[in-house]
C-alpha cells in the first residue's frame, strides 16, 4: 500500500519505505506544513474575534456633567519655598551634597520622608 492510499484509508501515521518516492515524501511534508499553518492562523483569527467581542463589552462611558454647580474652590495656599542652599568650599564632601539633593527632591515632591535613596551625583558637562 503506498503512502497516498494510507492517507486516504485514514491511517494515523504514514510509513516510509524503500518504495516511497521523493514526490510522496514532499507531498506529506507539504500537507503537514499546510495543516500546521492552518491551525496557527485559525487560532489567531479566533483570538482576534474574542478580542473584538471583549472590545464591545469594554466601552468607556462618557463622563457625565456634574448635576450641581461646584462651589468656588478655596484659594490655594502659597507654595513653601526653601531658602537657596549654598555649598561652600568645606561642604564639598559628597555625603553632604547627596543629603542636600535628597532633601531638595523630597521638598519638591512634598514628602516629609524620602521614598528613594540618592547614591551619587555626577556633574553633567555640556
Amino acid at each position: 500500500m503506498n503512502l497516498a492510499n494510507q492517507m486516504i484509508a485514514g491511517q494515523a501515521f504514514a510509513t516510509f519505505d524503500e518504495t516511497t518516492t521523493l514526490g510522496e515524501k514532499a507531498l506529506v511534508g507539504l500537507q503537514v506544513v499546510a495543516i500546521g499553518m492552518g491551525v496557527v492562523f485559525g487560532v489567531l483569527i479566533l483570538l482576534i474575534g474574542i478580542l473584538q467581542i471583549f472590545k464591545l463589552f469594554a466601552v468607556k462611558k462618557p463622563k457625565e456633567a456634574p448635576q450641581q454647580a461646584a462651589p468656588a474652590p478655596a484659594a490655594a495656599p502659597a507654595p513653601v519655598t526653601a531658602p537657596p542652599v549654598t555649598v561652600s568650599a568645606n561642604a564639598s564632601d559628597e555625603a553632604q551634597i547627596v543629603a542636600i539633593a535628597t532633601a531638595a527632591i523630597a521638598a519638591a515632591r512634598g514628602e516629609s520622608e524620602c521614598a528613594f535613596n540618592v547614591i551619587s551625583i555626577k556633574k553633567i558637562v555640556k
